[in-house]
């Protein structure tokens, strides 16, 4: 079973429901982590998914964090900690909030880690981390990771990843860490499953990645908004139908 986390602030929740249903439009039996602010996610109830209040996790994120700012905040944070707080799981997919599952990941999911770390897709944009020893390419993109937990458990890379982030600003937060203290054991992924500005626009991906435009931003130049009204379309028929007690699933599960 193909095992997805995300983490979210209470101003995405409403995002995160849209996102949902496009997971398991595609991923009918895919069960899903949500890290949040609060016991519960107003948008679903479903047995395929466990709600985990951020205030219940004990995790080394000092105050003075240096990278905790505007644009970075404890839930952005959040993923480097995913091999101690799911403690049980031995793999898992970290999915931002901005993206949208186009298609069937259980290939990706069943693809041999190889010894990595994580797994991701690579930016197209030129990114170099200020750090000794000196970095190079490539730089992933980390909004859709697979994570061999085990892994990174044994090798205390939260933890690693953790000291790091509280005594040093890095201007990708933890996508910058992750590249250096993972970076001789990450696996390339190819660009359908991360399609953003950053890592190239490709045809029929199965991940779209709204950034830096988010795919619900109603602008003449964001392709991704028809994309997100139809999977916003079909959320709203979903809880309409739970709302009166009517089944939903045939709806949610990929016709296609």
């Amino acid at each position: 079973m193909i095992k997805v986390c995300f983490c979210a602030t209470r101003n995405l929740y409403d995002k995160l429901a849209i996102v949902l249903t496009s997971l398991w439009h595609h991923n009918p039996d895919a069960f899903v982590y949500l890290i949040l602010e609060d016991n519960d996610f107003p948008f679903f109830k479903s047995p395929q998914m466990k709600v985990i209040n951020i205030v219940d996790l004990d995790l080394d994120i000092r105050e003075t964090n240096p990278n905790l700012n505007t644009q970075c905040t404890y839930m952005t944070l959040i993923r480097a900690y995913l091999p101690l707080i799911l403690f049980d799981e031995p793999k898992v997919i970290s999915i931002d909030c901005d993206m949208i599952i186009n298609g069937d990941l259980e290939g990706v999911w069943n693809w041999d880690m190889r010894g990595n770390y994580i797994a991701c897709v690579p930016e197209y944009s030129k990114h170099f981390l200020d750090m000794e020893p000196k970095y190079n390419d490539p730089y992933v993109n980390t909004g859709f990771i697979i994570m061999d937990l085990d892994l990174m458990r044994k090798h205390h890379i939260s933890e690693l990843i953790s000291d790091l982030l509280n005594v040093r600003y890095l201007p990708k937060a933890e996508q910058d860490a992750f590249n250096y203290l993972c970076k001789d054991k990450i696996m390339l992924l190819p660009q359908i499953y991360n399609s953003t500005i950053y890592t190239g626009i490709v045809l029929k991906p199965i991940i779209f990645h709204g950034t830096p435009t988010k795919p619900w931003e109603n602008k003449e130049s964001n392709f991704l908004y028809p994309v997100w009204q139809y999977y916003e379309e079909m959320y709203e028929r979903v809880y309409l139908a739970i709302d009166s007690g009517e089944d939903s699933s045939e709806e949610l599960s990929d016709g296609d």
